[in-house]
């Protein structure tokens, strides 16, 4: 799961304070009612679900930008499962998206030291540096993502960053 790059290009773009009020605003705008919310995530239920399961769970949550559920049911795959660095990097982006950009960067951290090719674990952790205002950290993993997957997704939106960064 990569981030959106029209969230991305706020944090970038204007402070902490307003990014506060703009991602409030935004929430507002685009939630929609939904039709069938997902299932409860009490720790009963947790307890008995498996890893993949959990996982669907926690993306059902992150979908409808329930990102606290989200986080505490990927927390909950990744007890059962703590190699699992796809789950790790929507873990770190649903911090990031709760105002947690450090937590954001620890979690996509720990990815990495579980596989340090991982191309999405490399462009998030450039994100969230970047709205960190840790330019040169941005600037390397962005490059990394780059160097993994030159013409991937987020090729030219990384591309972008580094030039916006500058040296």
């Amino acid at each position: 799961m990569l981030l959106d790059k029209k969230r991305v290009s706020a944090f970038t773009k204007i402070g902490a304070v307003i990014l506060a009020i703009a991602f409030v605003s935004s929430m507002a705008l685009f939630m929609l009612p939904s039709t069938s919310p997902p299932p409860s995530a009490s720790s009963a239920r947790i307890a008995n679900m498996t890893a993949s399961q959990l996982v669907d769970l926690g993306n059902s949550y992150f979908d409808k930008r329930q990102y606290k559920e989200a986080s505490q049911v990927y927390e909950a795959a990744l007890q059962k499962d703590p190699n699992n660095v796809d789950v790790r990097v929507d873990l770190a982006i649903s911090y990031f998206y709760q105002n947690d950009p450090n937590r954001a960067v620890s979690e996509a951290l720990k990815g990495l030291k579980i596989n340090p090719n991982h191309a999405k674990a490399h462009f998030n952790l450039g994100v969230f540096y970047q709205s960190l205002n840790r330019k040169a950290d941005a600037r390397r993993e962005f490059e990394a993502y780059l160097k993994l997957e030159p013409n991937g997704d987020s090729a030219n939106y990384a591309r972008q960053q580094i030039s916006a960064l500058g040296k």
